[in-house]
């Protein structure tokens, strides 16, 4: 072979060995870079999955709205109460007459003038039992210029007791509370809603979590693809340019980059997208950077065994969900009852007492009055029966299949229940066996891209294969990730499952 054919080779063996050790520094100076960037607002901004979540609970808005409905029951709850409030009227009324009168003895002619003041003050309450008391006391002062009157003051007083009792419900003592039993039923209906909803909110910011870091390390990995794939590039146009490669070979590494380029802009715009999503959760507000400082290693923890039968019965009776059903339950039952009762007849007694007195003074009145000199009272008792009674027939039916929905209602769930729990429980198992053998996969991976940068050194292949070692490498590293990621949510999805979740994470 002539000696001029050797230089080309040597020329084209040093630029090989130059761009090498450029392949070679370039990813470490980056790398380097973004850890010392990542470094200064890790400790400037560094946050643990527990401080992340406590956030979110002080910030959420949805957690915010939520925490209203609680409130709202409340209100309703104590206006209720308002029912059996003590009530105080006051009436206060002024009479006054001018009548004209002619003497036929005398022949004189005068007006009568006369004033009459009442004072009215009422006490009235009614109880839980059906019963209305009322307690009238009027006072009634009258005044005159009647030469013929034997006084010219007159006061009139009377105490009275009115009480109003219904007969035939009142043998069902619970009846005349029920609505503000119904509605203290719907208070804990809407707290126990709203520990779920709280628990709905923290489980998605855990999943947006773990998917913002997932969507993270997967723009590192297409920014180290589009590196090595702009490293081919470059190999490729020089060897193009020494007429070592053709032009087929030249243009599928430029298309090789382009679509690197493609893909590390999709996964950036996912990555961002996430981010934001896990900002407005945790700060209400989108674009604020959150620099997770959670440690896969101390979350990847090996799954329990389980009995899969115990672990059901405890958790239908520890989720919200389950307690929820059983107060609808509760109060479907309670309306079922009232229904029934309202089909009888309404038997109503309405009795009233009152001590009148008549004297020239007050005290006199009074006298009069303790006395009992002038009692009165009244007894009526009102009988009220539908002849056909259609709306409380229609009213008991609605009642009664209300309340065999709610009882529907909670089976149902207690079955989806077991099967959400034996779900997540095969699924936590299949994570944690995929995690050990991705671990062997990545492994493997390692040892062949150390053998393959050998024989690229040696000159035995091209850097296409090297780069496709790297990239191997690379996507076995990040399925392992996701499978980490994958089985911590398993397992924070079990612990939710078995209304454990605050439990776990340590928010109660």
């Amino acid at each position: 072979m002539p000696m001029g054919a050797d230089v080309p080779q040597n020329k084209t063996m040093k630029l090989m060995a130059i761009l090498l050790l450029i392949w070679c520094i370039l990813p470490l100076n980056s790398r380097g870079a973004q850890d010392e960037t990542s470094g200064d607002i890790k400790s400037s901004s560094e946050l643990s999955l527990k401080e992340i979540l406590k956030l979110t609970l002080v910030n959420n808005l949805d957690i915010k709205v939520a925490d209203i409905a609680p409130l709202e029951k409340e209100g309703s709850f104590t206006a209720a109460l308002g029912e059996y409030d003590y009530n105080v009227a006051f009436k206060y009324s002024y009479d006054h007459s001018d009548t004209p009168t002619t003497s036929t003895d005398q022949g004189v002619s005068s007006n009568i003038i006369q004033n009459t003041r009442t004072y009215a003050p009422t006490l009235s309450k009614k109880t839980r039992w059906g019963t209305e008391l009322s307690l009238p006391y009027e006072y009634k002062v009258v005044d005159s210029n009647s030469t013929a009157a034997s006084v010219i003051l007159g006061h009139n007083t009377s105490l009275g007791l009115n009480l109003k009792q219904p007969l035939t419900k009142s043998f069902y003592p619970w009846y005349f509370a029920r609505n503000l039993t119904t509605l203290g039923l719907d208070l804990e209906i809407a707290r126990l809603k709203n520990r779920t909803d709280v628990i709905d909110i923290i489980s998605r910011t855990l999943e947006l979590y773990f998917d913002t870091i997932k969507e993270k390390e997967s723009v590192r990995i297409r920014e180290m693809s589009r590196d090595q794939s702009q490293q081919t590039l470059e190999f490729s146009k020089n060897k193009h340019s020494l007429g070592k490669a053709s032009l087929v070979d030249l243009l599928e590494a430029e298309g090789k980059f382009q679509k690197s380029q493609e893909s590390l802009l999709e996964a950036q715009a996912s990555y961002q997208n996430k981010a934001d999503e896990l900002a407005l959760g945790v700060y209400a507000q989108p674009g604020i950077p959150i620099n997770a400082a959670e440690d896969f290693d101390n979350l990847e923890i090996a799954p329990t065994e389980y009995n899969e039968e115990e672990v059901i019965l405890q958790t239908i009776k520890d989720r919200f969900e389950v307690k929820s059903a059983a107060q609808s339950i509760e109060k479907a039952t309670i309306e079922n009852k009232a229904a029934q009762v309202d089909k009888l007849p309404n038997v109503t007694l309405d009795s009233g007492f009152s001590y009148k007195g008549l004297g020239t003074s007050f005290q006199k009145s009074q006298t009069e009055i303790n006395r009992g000199n002038s009692p009165s009272y009244n007894v009526t008792i009102n009988v009220e029966k539908p002849i056909m009674n259609y709306a409380a027939k229609g009213e008991a039916q609605i009642k009664l299949l209300r309340l065999q929905q709610e009882n529907l209602r909670r089976a149902s769930l207690e079955r989806n229940i077991a099967l959400e729990i034996r779900k997540n429980l095969r699924q936590l198992q299949n994570n944690w066996l995929r995690i050990q053998a991705l671990k062997k996969v990545v492994s493997a991976e390692k040892e062949k891209y150390k053998g393959q940068s050998r024989r690229f050194k040696d000159g035995a292949i091209s850097i296409f294969d090297l780069s496709q070692a790297q990239q191997d490498k690379d996507q076995a590293e990040f399925e392992l990730l996701s499978a980490k990621v994958s089985y911590i949510k398993s397992r924070f999805q079990l612990s939710k499952a078995r209304g454990k979740l605050f439990e776990e994470l340590g928010l109660n």
